[in-house]
């Protein structure tokens, strides 16, 4: 079991020598942009950054970051705060933010705002509970074996896309994008911010409840549901206007998730034919092969394509018609990813007493694991692969 605290899932974002080396301790002409390292604790990225952008005045917009981190978890990464208004640049003034959640720490000045090229690599630090003995050395040996089968310091493994990243499919009720490209956006409406979820909390779960409750009486939404950016689509439904408009009203940020969910779900599927055909042994010699998502303009070449067609025709797709009617935006971007990578400096520590089982427990035990990933490849694959 992972995530039993906040602190039993630690990430740190790591940034690439160039923009480390490019950092400068004072603001100057030529780097006007201030960086802050950002600590955040049960609070999705974009949560974290709303939080700091409202304590200090300036729209969220004008905080930029490199990479999205785990919510469940204790998190570090980069943001920037740079622009040529006054307020702003007053703003990158201030060495250290705080708000409830989180804090932002400044470390200098750089010339451009925050991307994800900046991102080299991720550290993770993992606590794994509710193991017996058997268990704590099961997932010993199965880390041994992976070593001795990368064949070197990197433990290969599938670079799949973690199930948090499926957020929208809300317990089996289905993706948000699949409604999308039917056209049907009183339906990725419901999905997207008006079913519940278990893990809801604050203003979100206030939200979802409140509007699942009252579906379809879109005045009383309106009226009941608490303030933040997605209220603006259900007073557009109780002002008359059509579900497409409402939809399009939400937030750049929601939408767009929703169709990556759906993409790297695809995407997997794909992976995943592609690798039970691969001899986990050789994983290394396919280290390097990248399986775009699917989109217009997609070319079905290269030993994916078999699986890639296999999978549009299960779920009725032709990529060129995966566009939004009536929206420009999101897209569905063709966008390589690879097959596998190479996990490094993997470590795993003895077992210890897990405080927070029973006295009673039969797995009274946890493990603490350390590794690093390439910047968008999820420590919850690895885990799974270890967990007995």
């Amino acid at each position: 079991m992972i995530r039993r605290l906040p602190e039993d899932f630690l990430v740190d974002e790591r940034l690439v020598d160039e923009v480390r080396s490019s950092i400068s301790e004072l603001p100057g002409p030529a780097r006007q942009i201030a960086l802050y390292r950002l600590s955040k604790r049960s609070l999705s990225t974009p949560e974290a950054v709303g939080k700091i952008a409202k304590a200090i005045g300036v729209r969220a917009t004008e905080v930029s970051y490199a990479g999205l981190k785990d919510k469940h978890a204790f998190t570090k990464q980069h943001v920037t705060i740079g622009g040529l208004h006054r307020r702003v640049w007053e703003t990158a003034q201030i060495g250290r933010l705080d708000s409830d959640g989180c804090e932002a720490v400044r470390v200098g000045w750089t010339r451009e705002t925050a991307r994800a090229s900046w991102i080299d690599h991720n550290s993770f630090e993992i606590v794994v509970r509710s193991l017996s003995i058997a268990d704590a050395e099961a997932m010993r040996a199965r880390l041994d074996g992976m070593r001795a089968a990368s064949g070197g310091d990197r433990i290969v493994l599938p670079n799949l896309f973690g199930e948090q990243r499926f957020g929208s499919t809300r317990h089996g009720h289905g993706f948000a994008a699949r409604a999308m490209l039917a056209g049907d956006y009183e339906a990725a409406l419901r999905l997207l911010i008006g079913t519940p979820a278990r893990k809801d909390s604050g203003v979100r779960r206030e939200f979802t409840r409140t509007l699942a409750e009252h579906w379809g009486d879109w005045a009383a939404a309106a009226r009941l549901l608490p303030l933040c950016p997605e209220r603006r689509a259900i007073e557009i439904l109780a002002e008359g206007g059509e579900a497409r408009e409402a939809f399009d009203a939400l937030p750049a940020f929601t939408k767009t998730m929703a169709v990556e969910a759906y993409q790297s779900w695809l995407w997997n599927r794909v992976a995943k034919r592609v690798l039970d055909q691969t001899d986990p042994g050789g994983r290394g010699e396919v280290e390097d092969v990248e399986i775009p998502t699917f989109g217009p303009g997609l070319v079905l070449e290269g030993l994916w394509a078999d699986a890639a067609r296999e999978v549009l025709h299960e779920e009725g797709l032709d990529p060129e018609l995966m566009r939004l009617p009536g929206l420009r935006r999101p897209i569905f971007g063709v966008v390589p990813r690879r097959l596998c990578v190479g996990a490094f400096d993997v470590e795993v520590s003895e077992p210890f007493p897990d405080e927070t089982s029973s006295e009673r427990s039969s797995k009274p035990c946890a493990m603490r694991l350390r590794f690093c990933l390439p910047r968008g490849s999820y420590a919850t694959v690895l885990i799974r692969m270890l967990e007995p």
